[in-house]
């Protein structure tokens, strides 16, 4: 039996679908399916065609008319954050709801969300979501997001809290939300950048009277190459720096109570994004603007007094990680052994440079707890780095990530390779992602088992009876299956490889 909530009146309220529709024409047909075969019926579906250059403009028309319920907003390409505004300025429901077209949902998530708000009386309802490959194959994946297993029912500084802390996604497609909140507070997203759902989604949950999250999946992620999100650049710390100081602006205005928390919490994120952009610019050559740099220590410099002003504490991780960084220049900048890599101790150009890379990185200075060896290029693969990372990070252990290390175009195919290598030999262990069995991966296996660096395998979904060649299982202490096997042996050191054949 469907359970709609109701309005005051009786009647049944009516939720508005907001769906961006960019290049995803192998997908929409499979996201608008869902969304039309909701076991709630009275929805009004938006679909808008932010100036798509394939064929899903047409695609939307054919879908007005199959269905009634659909509407479709032809624009000019203004990005994600543009579309969304236009859908949010025309949609006429009691309820909000944003979709991205190449996602996929539950047929029951309406229904859920909606029966949720009228059995707890609430204006905001979450709920839990898993990954999906290009082609719709389940990915495992380990959010913060989903752990939980009962109902929570939050306050909004409660909820907000959550967020800052991450243990609340900042995704617009995990919630439900009344059209209040958007339509008396000014609400709109912010256009040409990327990250705009961290910046505002505090924006919504501090304007609801009751937040619930439930324990469902109700949404599929899709893990695709293509998506509007990428790999490590300056814009986007750029673009996550504004994100998280429009945030914390909301929060303190409406929160003065937060004011210390936000400091603490903001002081927590600048020193991570601060020593990555170190470890990018010393270790990997990575391009990193100085005045972009000096204005984020500046504002850690800041942070610092103001939460030791305030009387509290800083997390010992993130002093730990501030001493680091007081010692970063120098212990990176430091020659080996009075000698740089392909140079001999006389200054000139090795003549073997091979031989003369091995002598120098082996006396490398172990700075990194793993080096992540891995592939990372297509949208599955890098979600399974993702997974993996997680878990490493969320055990406290410090990474040498080579995706985000070197750009071939600045440094050359020698940089690159130098980059990782030296990494390798800055690292206490390897840990590699054995997925499609990529070369460069089986290279970094080989060269850091030479070194006498211990090396661990991780290969997804490894079973009994799965193979895995012999010159990589002798290599390896162990071989984890899944991100959950990795961390049930950082926490109590128990592991039991799968019976696998080695060939």
């Amino acid at each position: 039996m469907m359970a709609e909530a109701m309005n005051g009146d009786g009647a049944t309220p009516l939720v508005s679908v907001i769906v961006p529709v960019y290049g995803v024409e192998r997908y929409l047909d499979a996201c608008v399916e869902g969304l039309v075969g909701q076991t709630y019926r009275n929805l009004e579906i938006l679909l808008v065609d932010d100036g798509s250059p394939d064929r899903c403009p047409a695609m939307c028309d054919a879908w007005t008319a199959r269905d009634e319920r659909i509407r479709v907003i032809h624009k000019a390409n203004g990005g994600l954050s543009d579309a969304r505004n236009v859908g949010l300025a025309k949609a006429t429901g009691d309820y909000i709801y944003f979709v991205d077209s190449d996602d996929v949902v539950e047929r029951n998530l309406i229904e859920r969300a909606m029966a949720t708000m009228r059995d707890y009386d609430a204006d905001l309802v979450m709920f839990q979501f898993d990954t999906i490959s290009e082609d719709g194959k389940p990915l495992t994946s380990s959010y913060k997001h989903n752990h939980y297993d009962d109902v929570i029912i939050m306050t909004p500084i409660e909820a907000i809290k959550a967020q800052v802390k991450a243990e609340i996604d900042g995704y617009f497609w995990s919630f439900v939300a009344a059209a209040s909140i958007y339509r008396n507070h000014g609400f709109s997203f912010p256009v040409g950048r990327k990250i705009e759902d961290m910046a505002r989604i505090c924006n919504v949950i501090g304007e609801s009277h009751r937040v619930v999250r439930i324990p469902e999946a109700l949404y599929h992620y899709r893990m695709r190459r293509g998506s509007i999100t990428g790999d490590w650049s300056m814009q986007l710390t750029r673009d996550w720096v504004r994100a998280t100081d429009d945030r914390e602006t909301y929060i303190v205005e409406r929160f003065p109570e937060l004011k210390n928390f936000m400091k603490l919490q903001q002081l927590i994120f600048f020193v991570n994004l601060d020593y990555e952009t170190i470890r990018q610019s010393l270790v990997a050559k990575f391009s990193i603007d100085p005045q972009d740099a000096d204005r984020i220590r500046r504002r850690i410099e800041g942070l610092t007094k103001d939460v030791a002003g305030a009387g509290d504490e800083v997390p010992e991780s993130t002093q730990s990680l501030l001493d680091t960084m007081k010692q970063t220049f120098a212990e990176m900048v430091e020659p080996d052994a009075g000698t740089e890599a392909g140079q001999a101790a006389d200054g000139q150009p090795d003549r073997e440079p091979g031989r003369k890379r091995e002598k120098a990185y082996s006396r490398k200075r172990r700075r990194y707890d793993f080096y992540v060896a891995g592939p990372f290029f297509n949208p599955e693969q890098v979600a399974s780095m993702e997974r993996l990372e997680h878990v490493l990070d969320t055990h406290g252990k410090t990474m040498f990530r080579p995706r985000f290390a070197s750009d071939i175009a600045e440094v050359g195919p020698a940089g690159c390779f130098d980059d990782d290598v030296n990494g390798i030999c800055a690292s206490k262990a390897v840990i590699a992602n054995l997925m499609d069995e990529d070369s460069g991966t089986m290279f970094e296996i080989g060269f850091a088992h030479s070194l006498g660096i211990p090396v661990y395998a991780y290969r997804e979904g490894l079973r009994d009876g799965d193979s895995i060649n012999l010159m990589i299982a002798q290599s390896v202490r162990a071989v984890f299956s899944s991100s959950d096997d990795l961390a049930r042996y950082l926490e109590t050191g128990e592991h039991k490889d799968a019976d696998y054949a080695q060939f």
